[in-house]
């Protein structure tokens, strides 16, 4: 197993306000040229400028979501309601009276449902559903573009495929067939265009590169320090990668998950190029200046900041350029 090891980034609270730990959900869609916001146990509205409204109450909190078609899906702990995006009436509950912790939208366009008791399932084509994956306990799911879907449990990471024929991989920290893991426990996980997978567990975050199938997979114990939770994790150009974290904004270069001849090391405190996001580099409006980050998401190629009371996008080569300016003012600086 990869050693864990520390990032010791510099983290400046002062450009950034720190956020307090959260359990509410939160996450950004995006419907025709409309962005919508679901926090808590409710769907919020993208208006004029940066701000935002409510516009639906869920009666009940989510606990994941996502758009198909004209229609929200929210997860909760008493099964899955489905909205009609344009009058917002509740068309219909899938899976009522069964708590469901994840939603996920694979490669061919159909969703995935996991329970905290009875499995995951994948919907059908006639709109049924069948189990894919017989666990007892499944906190959250992600599919990526190379048809690949994730499941995270209580008994470590499972991998499925839409491929005919495959069989689910699992991660563990027992090292189960070769495939290991830090930590049985999967907490949440994030994916990118690449169909890279971030994996995070209480005292672990795992970086699988989407051709890694075997051994083990490099890891990091946490981000700037021990305290520092992590929101969101958001692929970028060039397998760069923007951290949502409750220290701030942090940007790290897709050099810094390189092996720097360290042996067992995957980032290392000496020379890791993470960055922190000042308010200017991310264009953060006035009035929202002294509000925490507490998601972010990424839309035709711009990058969407939110707060409580507010949501704002830049274009996503503006903090490359950010990225670009900083190595060449190291350049400078080593000259």
């Amino acid at each position: 197993m990869l050693r864990s090891l520390i990032v010791k980034v510099l983290v400046l609270i002062s450009f950034v306000p720190f956020v307090h730990a959260q359990n509410k959900y939160t996450a950004i869609h995006f419907y025709e040229s409309k962005a919508y916001i679901v926090s808590g146990d409710a769907l919020l509205e993208n208006v004029k400028k940066d701000a935002v409204k409510g516009i639906l109450n869920f009666g009940e909190q989510a606990n994941a979501s996502l758009i198909k078609g004209n229609e929200l899906w929210i997860a909760t702990d008493k099964g899955v309601k489905i909205y009609d995006l344009k009058s917002l009436a509740l068309l219909r509950i899938e899976f009522e009276k069964i708590a469901v912790a994840g939603l996920a939208l694979d490669a061919e366009g159909k969703a995935w449902v996991a329970t905290t008791f009875k499995g995951v399932s994948r919907e059908k084509e006639n709109g049924q559903f069948e189990t894919r994956l017989n666990v007892m306990t499944n906190y959250c799911i992600v599919a990526a573009p190379d048809k690949n879907i994730y499941v995270g449990t209580n008994l470590g990471l499972y991998q499925m495929s839409l491929k005919q024929g495959s069989e689910p991989i699992r991660y563990a920290e027992e090292g189960h067939s070769g495939h290991g893991l830090p930590d049985n426990l999967v907490e949440n996980l994030y994916t990118d265009a690449a169909s890279n997978l971030w994996v995070m567990m209480p005292e672990n975050v795992s970086f699988k590169k989407s051709e890694n199938y075997f051994g083990e997979i490099p890891t990091f114990s946490f981000v700037g320090n021990k305290n520092n939770k992590i929101y969101k994790i958001i692929g970028l150009k060039d397998e760069n990668y923007l951290f949502v974290t409750s220290n701030g904004l942090l940007l790290v270069p897709s050099a810094s998950l390189t092996d720097h001849g360290h042996g067992d090391e995957v980032f290392s405190g000496q020379d890791t190029n993470a960055l922190l996001l000042t308010n200017k580099a991310i264009s953060k409006p006035d009035n929202l200046a002294n509000e925490p980050i507490v998601y972010a998401e990424k839309n035709n190629n711009k990058i969407y900041f939110y707060t409580a009371n507010g949501l704002w996008k830049i274009p996503e080569n503006d903090i490359i350029k950010f990225l670009k300016k900083h190595k060449a003012q190291a350049l400078h600086n080593v000259k």
